[in-house]
């Protein structure tokens, strides 16, 4: 406080209320000021304006992405459309119990949409295939075997497509 005391002496300012209220005013002032200046030297603002950024949103909105390996490769096991089994692993339903339930269709000669409507009542497979009188563990067992069968065929493929880059990016060093 002495400090302060002489500090408003020195420039001829008397110790009152009003006055240190000022003073500490100009002290936070001061002190966010140059604590808003050092921040901002962080942080970097600015807006840009390039020819063509329109449009190249458009384009970026009307990309699709590429299909999921494993869709296509069960999709061409069971002769339906990608799009399709991507359809139901977007609904939720997994790898396994996707293929489970286009077995089934198949074995009963019916849409896959229809077991799918039975399975969001939760109905379990087995209560699905004794209503198409089909044996469940069968079915299963199938399902097994086309999912590793569809899991070495998108690894396989993968590998290639890996292979591939691999080769065009050596030819584009050359």
């Amino acid at each position: 406080m002495a400090r302060l005391q002489l500090f408003w002496i020195a420039w001829g300012l008397k110790h009152t209320k009003a006055v240190k209220k000022l003073f500490y005013y100009l002290l936070f002032t001061a002190y966010h000021l140059l604590l808003a200046t050092y921040s901002w030297s962080q942080v970097g603002f600015g807006v840009s304006v390039e020819p063509g950024a329109w449009e190249r949103q458009k384009k970026d909105k009307d990309k699709k992405p590429p299909p999921d390996g494993y869709a296509v490769e069960i999709a061409s096991r069971f002769s339906k459309k990608p799009e399709d089994v991507a359809k139901l692993f977007s609904e939720g339903f997994g790898r396994k119990e996707t293929i489970k339930i286009l077995v089934m269709s198949g074995k009963a000669n019916i849409s896959h949409l229809e077991i799918v409507k039975m399975r969001n009542k939760k109905k379990t497979f087995t209560e699905i295939s004794k209503k198409y009188e089909l044996d469940y563990p069968t079915i299963k067992n199938e399902a097994e075997e086309v999912f590793r069968n569809v899991r070495y065929g998108v690894a396989k493929s993968t590998a290639i497509d890996a292979q591939t880059i691999k080769k065009t990016k050596e030819e584009k060093d050359e």
